[in-house]
């Protein structure tokens, strides 16, 4: 099966937003390109809800998932400042997402197979479904010790979404050797599909992806930093020597 990782999508979401901020900084423009893409994506998909060939899978993928992230870009850099996260707003998303399920299901989806159901549902359930999320992390937030592995979590759900596929796809792997098995038994779509004896290590991958996409994130983080601030150093340098 052909299977395009998040990762490749996310450089696809940042090369578009990059050039729509270079010509409008306001953050909301950025809609006019993802929603139109994601139409797109869901008017390509089957109607009637059954796996897409080859590449269409990818194309489908590539369009429409810009859109839920640009979904998490806005709330946490606009929406998120101005939305009131209480009980009346809580109440009034929960019985939108009861209307969308009454008038506008199904609402799951697929898209490592192209599968999107032809309704509005795929593109207000990015809206509603982040809010609730977000509601739920703000009242969990007290609970959580700073520096507490729950914690690195969700300073790194970005990477864990990005990288989560590939990393159980390494462990699955190792899984393999351990086992005697050769490399040309791995079952087909492995991005994508059942992993080899998924009931049986199910906690095994479940842990250690989180575990080393957690800490993957926290790597990068820190290393972002490091240049960061060896950049700053060096500009300043830079501006003492000429001044």
């Amino acid at each position: 099966m052909v299977c395009v990782p998040v990762s490749c999508i996310l450089i696809v979401f940042a090369f578009i937003l990059t050039i729509v901020k270079k010509l409008n900084k306001n953050d909301y423009v950025p809609l006019s390109i993802f929603l139109p893409m994601a139409i797109i994506g869901v008017m390509l998909a089957n109607p009637d809800f059954t796996p897409l060939k080859s590449w269409m899978r990818v194309l489908v993928k590539t369009l429409y998932t810009p859109f839920i992230i640009y979904m998490g870009y806005l709330y946490r850099n606009k929406l998120e400042t101005i939305i009131k996260y209480n009980t009346k707003t809580l109440l009034l998303v929960i019985i939108i997402q009861m209307l969308v399920l009454t008038f506008a299901s199904p609402i799951n989806m697929d898209l490592n197979r192209g599968m999107l159901h032809h309704n509005i549902a795929m593109f207000i359930t990015p809206f509603t479904g982040t809010y609730i999320v977000i509601y739920i992390a703000k009242q969990l937030a007290p609970l959580v010790a700073a520096g507490s592995f729950i914690d690195k979590v969700g300073r790194n759900t970005f990477h864990i979404m990005a990288n989560h596929l590939f990393i159980a796809f390494l462990i699955e792997l190792v899984i393999f050797v351990i086992d005697g098995r050769s490399f040309d038994q791995l079952p087909n779509g492995i991005l994508g599909g059942k992993l080899y004896k998924l009931n049986k290590y199910k906690y095994l991958y479940t842990i250690l992806t989180l575990y080393t996409c957690t800490h993957i994130g926290e790597i990068l983080n820190s290393a972002g930093k490091k240049i960061k601030e060896q950049f700053q150093h060096f500009k300043s340098i830079d501006k003492n020597f000429i001044f």
